[in-house]
């Protein structure tokens, strides 16, 4: 038992470095092995090793918390295990989205508290603050997708046929950094809108995160 609450005591202080790995590898994994493995095998497998991070964030919180974590975590745990075993169908592959989407968005929020309560800049606020904005990218490839799965032509360039979340993760990236290569376009209504207000967000965030560490540098 001791061995097992220092174990989970020494992930909760490295917290902020796991997932920014975990976060990084879902990104970019693709593109160093075979995208067919990488999506059927190995994505599912970072999804639950995601998932117990996630809970360990949450260990010291109340039990409300933590219950609406592991609920996630079972949820996204089912569904990755019928994504590998069973051929994946629109109705399933949509709402694994939407219930990614919003454990993605719980996710952030809590890294982003966490980030907030730390007194001093340390390697914790700066790496808490990276694992925030991949979430974001995460959030808008994910809530992208959504879109696609309802209308194939609300995006430019896309090949339904193909891997698409890697296709709106690049999007996403993009957007959010305000790029803009137009390779990737929204053609909808709905589609502009959202990509829109995303690239506000990703502008709001840089100076937000921007202010937070220079206030907690200039307090401290």
């Amino acid at each position: 038992m001791k061995a097992v609450k220092k174990l989970q005591s020494y992930f909760f202080d490295y917290r902020f470095e796991i997932l920014g790995i975990i976060l990084t590898w879902i990104l970019f994994g693709g593109t160093l092995i075979s995208a067919t493995i990488f999506h059927e095998i190995l994505l599912p497998i970072s999804i639950f090793i995601l998932m117990g991070v996630s809970i360990v964030m949450v260990k010291n919180k109340r039990k409300t918390t933590r219950l609406v974590f592991i609920t996630f975590a079972v949820l996204m745990l089912t569904i990755s295990l019928l994504s590998i075993f069973r051929e994946k169908q629109s109705g399933l592959a949509i709402i694994s989205l939407i219930i990614f989407l919003v454990f993605f968005t719980l996710l952030s929020f809590e890294v982003f508290r966490q980030m907030l309560q730390e007194t001093t800049v340390t390697h914790n606020i700066i790496i808490a603050a990276f694992d925030c904005y991949l979430l974001l990218g995460i959030m808008g490839a994910t809530l992208f997708t959504i879109i696609l799965y309802f209308n194939p032509n609300a995006y430019s360039n896309i090949e339904t046929s193909t891997h698409v979340f890697d296709k709106m993760l690049y999007f996403s990236f993009i957007t959010l950094t305000s790029i803009g290569y137009g390779d990737i376009s929204p053609l909808t209504p709905l589609a502009e809108k959202l990509t829109a207000f995303f690239g506000l967000i990703g502008h709001f965030y840089s100076v937000v995160v921007v202010g937070i560490i220079v206030g907690k540098y200039v307090s401290s």
